[in-house]
């Protein structure tokens, strides 16, 4: 199915910009014969190196790493726009204080930067916003081919002119402009990326060309990147740990088995187009007025995940222990507040699971595109910017889920020993998943769908069907769609003066106005309406991924469940399932006078999510409306923040009239001032937020000898809410609809979720430290150190409280009583913790409903010290063969403290690059090794407890090219060589949580300048 959420065309933005990188390319090709064509050491009009090869291309980065008036490090590309790695956020990691996130399968390429999650950064393009083409999160640099960038610096210190919302770093991407670019150049080149996993060969083709004209006056240049995407991720996931099934009890002992088990290959296919064009025109030494344009898309419109999904933990009462029990420490698992000792039974047999074969639509799209029209003027005292922004992104998820599954029929606590027929054994590998063996066996009869006689009950809701004539056996239709667009428009200027005497060179001062807007919205599907009895055995077919491609793994888990590991023929259900009934005939089967959850929850007619097939998941009087809406109410809205940003800097240079004190640098204040507003689908009152905040900075650089340099810095930096994560309403509540059918009483009065805003809590601040020395040793090679000190200030996070709720108390209850619909589902009744650890409403009787209470709060101050080393090192200074090999070490080693304990997610303490290379005229090879220590991750919107860590995980790259001539190249890359995993476990590596294999991926390309 394709994807209907974008049309790449809209706005006429990527005919205009493909448009004129191909007509770009053809002029240049035209003139290219009577053009100059430099070496790599020529210089342009701008003083620039033009770059050519590993080793020019760092001493390129180092060169404007020294020169910089913050500190900074970066990497640049080649003239030929090439960057030696998979993708951006690949090459990104390179970078001293930069770490790459792998939790997604999609290659998002995310990054943490010195200790701070990914959220913390900010990107920008030469030096502007851009519309973030992620729902929620970080920058997603792989959706960007690297390719249309002519470098990037992660600024880790500001001055006053920067953009604050960086708490970590500033990733700010770099385009040429025209007339920095060589005149005449033109590069083609076509590319084959070979994914290991799917067996798949994804063709690429880069197109890249300039042209000067009027004497040199005016210049345009195109720049365009299309690539095929499919590659594959394989994953075994032990979702939880269980204690204390009936035959594993042990007094005062906790005893552990896997619960929950799930073997996932998850598919991604589409493409991926990514273009930057642009004019610039000076008409004298003084004025300049350039714009550029960037557009890039990535559209996963065919992507898949299929997955079987096992469920011993549903009949507790027949798991057997094969293993027996496996000491793994002495700790306080269920936090109890005691410690005890902990086992682990690593193999057991199982009878009468729930089992579950599923198969998703995953669809994504990503895209972003700017405008950035720009004036420039200068003379001998003054100089003057103007620049503009126009950008605009839009992501998208589409999620359609189709699950068959056998239900267990025991029960966790019978001692009946009724059953479903199926058996399996486990063995969880015990934290390595090459000794993992998992097998299974269903009763050739037991797993049916034809039949009809379907129906949608209280125990199934709106997204499950299941038969009435006794099979246990049900069909599920979920899923949603979500999303945000985003509108950015901004204006900014300044005016620097130069005074002529006296160590102070310059003053700067300027503002800026950015409007930004989104609407973002979630609906969830449902299978009301469809023909669920239509279903037959057709739509069960083996694993769809593992049809293709080599096995799951690719024998690293050879003990995987291979025969039993079915599929959903997704278009087959379609075939059966669709159209939709028309709305008097909406259910097939009448809905029963005890299903009044069901009853309460829905009006009885259909509303079609706008994004899918199928219909809405619905609930009405929610939050004292009567409209009808889908469950994730607090995800549909709109939102707009408005800054003002003025700012004031001083520029010193005491080396301009003091030789003898080789000092320069900056100071300055920056003020910004954030009014945010937003409206939530269904409501009339918006919520609204406002925020300054005043951003002193300083920098020093000291030149203490011709070639060491001392830098050190202040500044502190502030960061408004990302629209996409901002909640406008004052509080959501799910009504507690009662559920007489319960067999424990304490579970029929159901249950009241509110959701309280993050209104109440305050944008997040950062106040930093830092000092740094470098030796540039020789041209092109460094040996340096940094040190680092950030308090991070007023970072929220959710707290949710079902079970031991740290907001289970009245104040937080009279927080949500301007609600009108909380207030008359809570009334005069007071919580309370009841018997079992859950928050509960206290009616007099204590069976009132149990509350899942949410709440925003702003964490105490987290300190992240960290120290960053570096050295890069060629071998010139040598004769013969042993003058053409260079490398670079770097380290990077963060610490945090909180005195509340909370662990910042995806950081690493440790991280390291290792690269050597050995480089001549026609040939190149460089080797790069990367790693990083173990990490954690969040669990429950919350910083804090057992949730789950990464292990500690290294990667070796490959890169090598061949120049048979100056104007052609053949280049061959191997990434993930060492066949390197993802390994998620919990607490222990004993206890294994998840394991992903993505395999080895090799591109070759050919390149040809004219």
């Amino acid at each position: 199915m394709k994807h209907q959420l974008t049309d790449i065309f809209k706005n006429g933005l990527f005919r205009t910009t493909a448009g004129l990188a191909l007509g770009v390319a053809m002029s240049a090709n035209a003139f290219a014969q009577t053009a100059e064509r430099p070496e790599a050491t020529t210089t342009n009009s701008s003083d620039e190196i033009i770059v050519t090869g590993i080793r020019a291309t760092t001493e390129n980065a180092l060169n404007n790493k020294r020169r910089a008036d913050v500190i900074l490090d970066g990497i640049s590309a080649d003239d030929l726009g090439n960057f030696p790695d998979l993708n951006l956020g690949e090459a990104l990691q390179r970078i001293t204080g930069v770490q790459i996130d792998r939790e997604s399968a999609r290659r998002t390429a995310t990054i943490s930067v010195r200790g701070l999650p990914g959220n913390f950064t900010k990107t920008t393009l030469m030096g502007q916003n851009i519309s973030n083409p992620n729902l929620r999160g970080s920058n997603p640099f792989g959706v960007f081919d690297s390719a249309i960038f002519n470098g990037v610096d992660v600024e880790k210190s500001f001055t006053a002119q920067s953009l604050s919302g960086g708490l970590a770093a500033n990733v700010n991407l770099k385009l040429k402009s025209a007339l920095d670019r060589r005149d005449g150049s033109l590069v083609l080149r076509a590319k084959g990326e070979y994914e290991e996993l799917p067996q798949k060969l994804n063709p690429g083709i880069y197109a890249s060309g300039a042209k000067h004209f009027n004497d040199g006056k005016l210049g345009v240049f195109g720049t365009v990147s299309y690539s095929k995407q499919d590659f594959r991720r394989d994953a075994i996931n032990f979702t939880r740990y269980e204690r204390n099934a009936r035959n594993l009890n042990v007094a005062g002992e906790t005893h552990l088995y896997v619960g929950d088990i799930r073997q996932f290959v998850e598919e991604s296919i589409g493409d991926r187009l990514s273009g930057a064009a642009g004019i610039e025109y000076q008409p004298n030494d003084n004025l300049s007025f350039r714009i550029d344009g960037l557009f890039s898309q990535r559209n996963l419109d065919e992507a898949t995940q299929d997955n079987i999904q096992i469920q011993p933990r549903l009949s507790a009462s027949q798991i057997t222990s094969v293993s027996g029990p496996e000491l793994v420490g002495n700790f306080d698992f269920d936090r109890n507040g005691t410690n005890e000792d902990v086992f682990l039974h690593r193999v057991i047999d199982f009878e009468d699971p729930q089992v579950v074969w599923g198969n998703r639509d995953d669809e994504s799209l990503n895209e972003t595109y700017a405008l950035y029209p720009q004036l420039d003027w200068e003379n001998d005292k003054f100089k003057v910017n103007i620049t503009g922004t126009y950008s605009k992104s839009e992501s998208a998820t589409i999620f359609n889920q189709f699950d068959t599954r056998i239900l267990q029929t025991g029960g966790a606590t019978s001692t009946s020993g009724a059953s479903n027929g199926v058996t399996g054994t486990l063995d969880t590998g015990g934290g390595d998943i090459r000794n993992f063996v998992f097998d299974l066996n269903v009763p050739a009869d037991t797993l049916r769908l034809d039949g009809g006689g379907y129906a949608i009950t209280s125990g199934t809701g709106l997204s499950a069907i299941r038969f009435e004539d006794g099979r246990r056996h049900q069909f599920t239709v979920a899923g949603f769609a979500q999303g945000a667009e985003r509108d950015l428009k901004a204006i900014s200027g300044d005016v620097e003066y130069k005074f002529s005497k006296g160590p102070f060179v310059g003053l700067k001062f300027g503002g800026r106005y950015e409007d930004e807007a989104a609407d973002v919205y979630r609906f969830e599907n449902s299978i009301i309406g469809l023909n669920i009895n239509n279903l037959d055995n057709s739509v069960i077919v083996p694993n769809a991924s593992l049809t293709s491609g080599q096995g799951f793994f690719n024998g690293t888990a050879p003990g995987f469940l291979e025969d039993q590991f079915f599929s959903i023929d997704r278009d087959r259900a379609r075939a059966l399932l669709l159209p939709l009934l028309p709305t008097d005939t909406i259910f097939p089967r009448s809905i029963r006078a005890s299903d009044g959850r069901l009853s309460n929850f829905i009006d009885f007619v259909d509303l079609p999510n706008p994004y899918t097939e199928f219909n809405q998941s619905l609930q009405n009087a929610r939050n004292g409306s009567d409209a009808r809406r889908n469950f994730a109410i607090d995800r549909t809205f709109t939102a707009q923040r408005k800054n003002t940003e003025l700012f004031g800097m001083v520029k010193y240079d005491f080396s301009e009239n003091y030789d003898t004190f080789p000092v320069r640098g900056n100071f300055g204040l920056r003020y910004v001032n954030t009014d945010l507003s937003g409206l939530a689908e269904g409501f009339t009152e918006p919520g609204a937020g406002s925020y300054e905040e005043f951003l002193p900075s300083a920098n020093i650089i000291a030149d203490l000898k011709e070639d060491i340099v001392f830098q050190a810095a202040y500044y502190k930096t502030f960061e408004a809410f990302n629209l996409a994560e901002f909640r406008p309403t004052a509080a959501t509540i799910s009504p507690a609809i009662p559920n007489p059918s319960a067999t424990d009483p304490e579970n029929r009065a159901g249950t009241l979720r509110i959701d309280e805003s993050n209104l109440g809590t305050d944008p997040r601040s950062s106040e930093a430290f830092d000092v740094g020395l470098a030796w540039y040793n020789r041209p092109g090679s460094i040996i340096g150190i940094n040190f680092f000190t950030k308090e991070v200030i007023d970072i929220a996070r959710q707290s949710t409280g079902g079970s031991n709720s740290p907001f289970c108390n009245a104040g937080f209850v009279d927080q949500v009583l301007d609600n009108p619909d909380a207030a008359a589902q809570i009334g005069s009744a007071t919580p309370f913790i009841d018997s079992a650890g859950n928050c509960r409403l206290d009616t007099g009787g204590r069976m009132g409903p149990r509350l899942n209470l949410s709440q925003f709060t702003n964490t105490d101050p987290i300190r992240v010290n960290g120290i960053e080393f570096q050295v890069t090192q060629n071998t010139d200074f040598l004769d013969g063969f042993w003058g053409n090999f260079g490398g670079t070490f770097n380290y990077t080693r963060t610490t945090s403290e909180s005195g509340e304990g909370f662990v910042l997610p995806r950081v690493s303490k440790n991280t390291y690059n290792l690269i050597g290379y050995y480089e001549t005229d026609k040939f190149s090879v460089r080797l790069a090794q990367n790693y990083r220590s173990a990490y954690d991750l969040e669990a429950g919107g919350s910083f804090q407890g057992r949730e789950r860590q990464v292990r500690a995980r290294s990667q070796l790259d490959l890169s090598a090219t061949y120049n048979p001539r100056k104007d052609l190249q053949f280049k061959v890359q191997a990434f993930n060589l060492n066949n390197s995993l993802r390994e998620e476990f919990e607490g222990f590596e004993v206890l294994g949580r998840r394991t992903d294999y993505d395999g080895r991926t090799y591109t070759f390309s050919v390149q040809k300048r004219f």
